[in-house]
């Protein structure tokens, strides 16, 4: 596993104990500029049964571009990870 993949995982864990104290229910996984993979995950947890949601960016390529990202339960924060991965594998 490469030190880009751990890097995003453990900002999502991360994230998940600033925006708990928000939400409590949900937080966001930053994707990376690739719409077409966010789809595919998205596409991929909800055949699991994970409920998440793509939340996309404008990537025309003018200004600056910002990651597209997933909405994740935090209950099902784990199994997300684990599709991404698996994703990512194959």
């Amino acid at each position: 596993m490469g030190s880009h993949q751990r890097n995003w995982r453990d900002k999502a864990r991360s994230r998940v104990g600033r925006r708990q104290r928000a939400t409590k229910e949900f937080t966001q996984i930053p994707m990376g500029t690739n719409r077409f993979r966010v789809q595919v995950i998205a596409e991929a947890c909800l055949a699991e049964g994970l409920r998440v949601q793509t939340l996309l960016t404008d990537d025309s390529g003018y200004g600056n571009v910002e990651p597209h990202r997933l909405l994740v339960r935090v209950d099902q924060l784990e199994q997300v990870l684990a599709v991404i991965e698996k994703s990512d594998k194959g």
